[in-house]
């Protein structure tokens, strides 16, 4: 005679997640505060390095910088003065 074992505190249902406590989801909560913080600090340091190169290459012409990125001539402008970059005179001087 074979005999069946059954085990109490197995259960036959799939196990359920139990929702976090406070602490927890703050904690997840600045984990991905940091990760955007990290991902915009990024995207500046990539537009900034970008707009850069785009005007040593235009001989500092910011049209054809404008043109050559696809940008309007007062988007570019804006981009210039926002990461405080060089005109030609600037950059010469130095």
């Amino acid at each position: 005679v074979n005999a069946i074992i059954i085990n109490p505190f197995l259960s036959p249902f799939p196990e359920v997640q139990l929702p976090m406590k406070a602490a927890e989801k703050e904690k997840n909560f600045d984990d991905k505060k940091n990760e955007t913080l990290d991902f915009q600090s990024s995207v500046k340091k990539l537009e900034k390095q970008l707009l850069s190169k785009a005007l040593t290459e235009n001989g500092y012409n910011q049209r054809r910088t404008a043109a050559a990125l696809g940008l309007s001539y007062h988007q570019m402008r804006g981009l210039v003065r926002k990461y405080a970059l060089s005109s030609e005179k600037t950059h010469n001087a130095a």
